[in-house]
């Protein structure tokens, strides 16, 4: 039985190796909210980010989001586009109005049939879209590609889709 492989392909080379754990460093510590709804894969995310040394702040719906973006001024955003109230377009637009966080990058996670909704993200600026159900070499993946070593995330080119069989 052949199943679709997923690939990931990182268009320029990316050597960033996650946040330091050295106590000494922990002012580099890269925080990522998570907005998604589903509270077992937020408590899974939170999980196997904190134990690659992301500081990890979690959302359910928009508006805390957005209430949470403006706090805690995060490096990263992680968006489910079907998150409860509204969705994650609406929360992609809203966060370019947050002074501060202009620079942060955006990964969203969404199903296959999100297809319009996925372009319309990555035109409104998300760095890359990972497919449900997340795996979490993927989503580490993608979120070492953001950051690529660099002080501030770039945009990357990081393709996350089923292989010819």
């Amino acid at each position: 039985m052949n199943r679709p492989k997923k690939q990931v392909s990182i268009l320029r080379p990316c050597f960033y190796d996650g946040p330091s754990s050295d106590p000494a460093d922990s002012h580099k510590r890269r925080k990522i909210l998570i907005a998604e709804d589903s509270v077992t894969e937020t408590a899974r995310l939170k999980l196997f980010l904190r134990n690659h040394g992301y500081e990890c702040i979690l959302a359910n719906e928009v508006t805390t989001a957005i209430k949470l973006a403006a706090q805690h001024q995060p490096d990263l955003f992680l968006i489910d586009l079907g998150i409860t109230g509204q969705n994650g377009l609406l929360l992609i637009h809203k966060l370019k109005y947050i002074p501060g966080i202009k620079s942060a990058a955006i990964l969203i996670t969404g199903e296959n049939e999100d297809l319009l909704d996925k372009q319309q993200a990555l035109n409104m600026g998300a760095a890359a879209f990972l497919n449900k159900p997340l795996k979490n070499h993927e989503v580490l993946t993608a979120i070492k590609a953001v950051f690529c070593g660099d002080e501030s995330p770039q945009q990357i080119d990081l393709v996350l889709q089923p292989s010819a069989a």
